[in-house]
């Protein structure tokens, strides 16, 4: 069982965030192709405003850069804002689920890095990033265009930075 658990934790070591990248590419573009045929990319209503606020910056009686002030961060507003140009992503709100499915694949490349830095073992590393691959909730925000993922993106990166710093205790590390 012992020799088992040392080939697999090999071939992960050398495989595994490429499968766990892979598995995520394909469930995130099937949880959107799903989301966008049964029209549910724009069911919340904040994610219609997301988009609006967006177009607002070139499509409005006063367009500029000061449309994006508001109850929301502009952040998440200026990264799609080139999509929302095109009036069929603008529409559809696929313009939002390009940008989050970017950062729902960065985000699972930063939960293997956190989990196997923490634990070790990339066959961990590997469960938990599949988890949260797998989560039906991820999924599904991944393909809204909300604010979620990019927000899910920052906190495990920053979580990874700083477990990473206290571990290797470089100032590095701490300032990325």
């Amino acid at each position: 069982m012992e020799n088992v658990v040392k080939k697999i934790n090999g071939f992960l070591e050398n495989y595994g965030l490429v499968i766990i990248l892979i598995i995520g590419f394909f469930a995130g573009l099937l949880t959107t192709i799903w989301s966008y045929n049964n029209h549910f990319i724009t069911a919340y209503a904040d994610s219609q405003a997301h988009l609006v606020i967006a177009r607002r910056v070139f499509d409005n009686l006063t367009p500029g850069i000061a449309q994006l002030g508001g109850v929301w961060l502009p952040l998440y507003h200026v990264l799609i804002l080139p999509l929302v140009t095109n009036h069929f992503l603008y529409l559809t709100g696929l313009a939002g689920s390009i940008v989050n499915f970017v950062f729902y694949l960065l985000s699972i490349y930063f939960i293997y890095e956190l989990v196997s830095l923490f634990t070790d073992n990339k066959i961990v590393g590997f469960i938990g990033a599949l988890i949260y691959t797998l989560n039906v909730d991820v999924l599904y925000m991944q393909t809204a265009s909300m604010t979620e993922i990019l927000a899910l993106f920052f906190i495990t990166s920053s979580i990874f930075y700083f477990v990473r710093w206290q571990k290797k205790q470089t100032l590095t590390n701490l300032l990325r």
